[in-house]
């Protein structure tokens, strides 16, 4: 079945796998994020790549008083409108983002550009959207030792184009970094690494703060 038409709790099975620290390890991901986006009421946030909307769930455990957008290739994200506060629409973000320009304080791509051939349009995208100072927050693998032995554990394999999960790996974070960098579109203010009891080196994923220039 393509990524495209997958049940929502399949995309990323990792949220309900049956070794604790495998669900906290995803899950950890979602938190840190927020805690480096820092996010204040009555900002507009835009998930990319939002799957089945954990990102939204923690925010509403927050209690914040925010707009929240969530985008994604997979169409069955249309249903999460019925239980969620947000709104969401189908797209592929390698198409380009269906929003006006500067509309977005906080933009998060979690776990989503290592699979996408053209990552350049689609940080150019999220730089049309975020307002001035926006802040942009990007979550992607190291492809570490750690990463691909947890890997294993998920999937039975050390690859990503092999087994069940959320597709095959273009990119790592570093590849990402660098090609942020090459753009010049934003500033890299803070990178947190988890599991944070590794080195940094040998972590498994990063989470970066940008802002836009």
């Amino acid at each position: 079945m393509q990524q495209h038409s997958l049940p929502l709790d399949k995309l990323v099975p990792e949220y309900r796998h049956k070794i604790w620290f495998i669900r906290k390890y995803f899950l950890d991901r979602i938190k840190v994020s927020l805690r480096i986006a820092d996010i204040k009421d009555k900002e507009v946030i835009l998930d990319v790549g939002c799957g089945e909307a954990v990102l939204l769930k923690e925010i509403n455990k927050m209690k914040k008083n925010i707009d929240y957008f969530g985008v994604d290739i997979n169409e069955n994200i249309r249903s999460l409108s019925l239980y969620y506060r947000g709104e969401f629409r189908v797209c592929n973000i390698q198409n380009g983002l269906p929003f006006q320009n500067e509309c977005f304080d906080v933009v998060f791509a979690l776990d989503v550009l290592e699979h996408i051939n053209n990552i350049e349009k689609v940080l150019k995208e999220v730089f049309r959207v975020l307002k001035s100072q926006g802040r942009f927050v990007v979550c992607g693998p190291t492809e570490s030792m750690w990463y691909k032995f947890c890997r294993f554990l998920i999937k039975g394999t050390f690859s990503s184009k092999h087994g069940p999960s959320s597709g095959e790996h273009v990119f790592s974070i570093y590849d990402i970094f660098k090609k942020i960098e090459e753009l010049g579109l934003f500033i890299k203010k803070k990178t947190l690494h988890l599991p944070s009891f590794l080195p940094k080196n040998f972590a498994g994923v990063l989470i970066t703060l940008y802002v836009k220039k």
